[in-house]
C-alpha cells in the first residue's frame, strides 16, 4: 500500500490567497457603513474566500491510500473506490498559459456511486494515475480522446480511446 498527500508547498499559495481575501474583504467591511451594493459584493466575496479556505484545509488534511484492491481517501471526506468498481476515468489538463506550456492535470475517478478527484500536485500522482489507467484497461473502459492523450503525454498506456 502507498499513501499519498498534498505537500504543504502545493497548498501554501491557496492558504495565502484565502488569507489575503478574507483579510481585505473583512477589513473593508469592518471600516464601517458603505453603500449597500458594496456591502453585498464584499459579503459575497468574503463567503467565497471562506469556502476556498475550507476547501484548502480539506485538501491539506486528505490522504489517499492506494493498494491492489482500491483507492481510499482519509480525512474530512473519507471514502473508498474499489478498482474493480471503476466505471469512469478522466485525465484533464488545465493550462495556465495560452501556449499550453504550464498547467496541471486533474484525475477524476468514478464508480459505485463514489467519485474521487486528485490533481497533479499530489505526491506520487504519476503512480496513482498509472494504477488508475491499469484498472481502466482491466475493466474494459473506454477513455475519451483527451484523457488518452494526457495519459500518453505522461508516458502511461491509457488503454482504449474513443474517437
Amino acid at each position: 500500500m502507498s499513501i499519498h498527500a498534498y505537500p504543504l508547498r502545493a497548498v501554501l499559495g491557496d492558504y495565502a490567497c484565502s488569507a489575503a481575501g478574507l483579510a481585505s474583504c473583512g477589513a473593508l467591511l469592518a471600516l464601517g457603513p458603505a453603500h449597500p451594493a458594496m456591502t453585498v459584493v464584499l459579503g459575497v466575496l468574503l463567503m467565497l474566500f471562506a469556502v476556498h479556505a475550507l476547501r484548502t484545509v480539506r485538501r491539506n488534511l486528505t490522504r489517499f491510500e492506494v493498494d491492489d484492491e482500491r483507492i481510499a481517501s482519509r480525512g474530512p471526506r473519507p471514502g473508498a473506490l474499489a478498482w474493480d468498481d471503476l466505471s469512469q476515468v478522466r485525465l484533464a489538463y488545465y493550462s495556465t498559459r495560452r501556449d499550453g506550456s504550464k498547467g496541471w492535470l486533474h484525475l477524476s475517478l468514478a464508480g459505485d456511486r463514489r467519485r474521487l478527484g486528485l490533481d497533479s500536485s499530489l505526491d506520487g500522482f504519476t503512480e496513482v494515475a498509472a494504477r488508475a489507467a491499469a484498472a481502466a484497461a482491466a475493466n474494459g473502459l473506454w477513455l475519451d480522446a483527451a484523457s488518452a492523450a494526457n495519459f500518453a503525454a505522461m508516458g502511461i498506456d491509457g488503454g482504449r480511446a474513443r474517437r
